[in-house]
């Protein structure tokens, strides 16, 4: 079902005015409670009354959360060509925002900082340490909170050999070292470095990235 389509059925159109009724409130309440708030939360508003005004609306059931039907709607040609008179590499940077969205999806997702203490058991503080060392990927999702892949875990500990791996992945970034290990590598026979790593063969992991950092040399 589309937006517009949903705006013709009664029951559905009063459940979906409420929805709106609370996410504005809230944004409201939002934009009190400091000033860099109002001026984040104005400009996005504006930007999506555009979006609705000029019909750049998506099939929302198409959607599995409110940030992916955001990246739909920055995608639409519409959006794109408003994009695009501003900042030419608009495309580019969606593009980048979808495969981060689908390495955080790929292989279960990921949890919170209190799931993974439960898995190690351990306390929330030594998690951080752990990732602040590089011996966890976390990724940053604002106000000091981090997801984890839920994938470098077992039912108890961390994966054998990991914090090996991601010692010699210590220069990159956490998206980078979420990506060699999900993507298949020529080196390991088309697996990805993280089956290879569930299958215990370490060493060749360790051998891929050697090589993966001399191609990022040159």
């Amino acid at each position: 079902m589309t937006i517009k389509q949903a705006a013709t059925s009664k029951p559905e159109k009063s459940k979906s005015s409420s929805h709106l009724k609370e996410a504005t409130e809230r944004a409201l309440k939002l934009g009190e409670q400091r000033e860099m708030n109002t001026v984040f939360l104005t400009r996005a508003i504006k930007a999506i009354n555009h979006f609705a005004e000029h019909g750049s609306l998506v099939d929302v059931s198409t959607a599995s959360s409110d940030y992916e039907l955001l990246l739909k709607v920055l995608e639409t040609p519409e959006s794109l060509e408003l994009l695009q008179k501003s900042d030419p590499l608009a495309n580019a940077r969606l593009r980048g925002l979808k495969v981060k969205q689908e390495l955080l999806e790929a292989n279960g997702g990921c949890i919170t900082v209190e799931e993974v203490a439960k898995i190690l058991g351990i306390t929330r503080q030594a998690v951080d340490k752990r990732r602040r060392a590089n011996k966890l990927i976390g990724i940053s999702r604002g106000k000091h909170a981090y997801l984890y892949p839920i994938w470098q875990f077992d039912s108890q500990s961390v994966i054998k050999d990991l914090e090996a791996v991601l010692a010699e992945l210590k220069d990159y970034d956490p998206w980078m070292q979420i990506a060699f290990l999900l993507e298949p590598n020529l080196r390991l026979d088309g697996k990805t470095p993280l089956q290879e790593l569930q299958s215990n063969n370490s060493e060749q992991v360790l051998t891929a990235i050697r090589v993966f950092g001399e191609q990022g040399a040159d």
